[in-house]
């Protein structure tokens, strides 16, 4: 269900609760007006974006992988050295307001890093989509196999909480 779905039935009352975005989020609260609540935590709503490459790109291009992790590291040092800027950005490149922008911010997690909460998040998708047999999959896979921690780690150590 898409974000204008997701505000038609919670109008309807087809649904008594939504997740998403920050962005969207207010969206829809400030289209409800005082009709809504939001509750905010880690544990209810969490986007993670992964960045994924094959074995063979990770054992052959280990430098490149390094520099690209300490590009990402330089965009996080960007947006907490300049809040302001960012949130102009933000406003421009999503065709958002920037009041909107503004109370958004303070939901907002940026920064290249490798957490826990991560691995927690793929297990317990993991086990929702074989239990429901959504898949022809009948164990989750042991993710911490998948993952590849030393680019980050050599250019922001303290940037990897996974425990390994």
């Amino acid at each position: 269900m898409g974000p204008d779905q997701m505000l038609q039935a919670l109008k309807s009352g087809a649904v008594d609760a939504v997740a998403m975005p920050p962005l969207r989020l207010l969206e829809l609260q400030n289209a409800l007006n005082d009709q809504v609540a939001i509750l905010t935590d880690d544990l209810i709503y969490t986007t993670f974006v992964c960045l994924a490459t094959a074995p063979e790109y990770i054992k052959n291009h280990a430098a490149t992988l390094q520099k690209f992790m300490r590009a990402l590291v330089k965009a996080k040092n960007f947006i907490t050295n300049n809040v302001e800027a960012t949130k102009q950005i933000l406003s421009l490149s999503t065709g958002r307001n920037r009041q909107l922008v503004d109370q958004a911010w303070p939901m907002f997690r940026y920064g290249p890093e490798l957490s826990q909460d991560l691995v927690i998040a793929l297990k317990d998708e993991a086990r929702w989509i074989v239990a429901r047999k959504l898949s022809d999959q009948t164990i989750t896979p042991n993710f911490e196999e998948f993952i590849y921690p030393d680019a980050l780690k050599a250019v922001s150590p303290g940037s990897v909480t996974i425990i390994q």
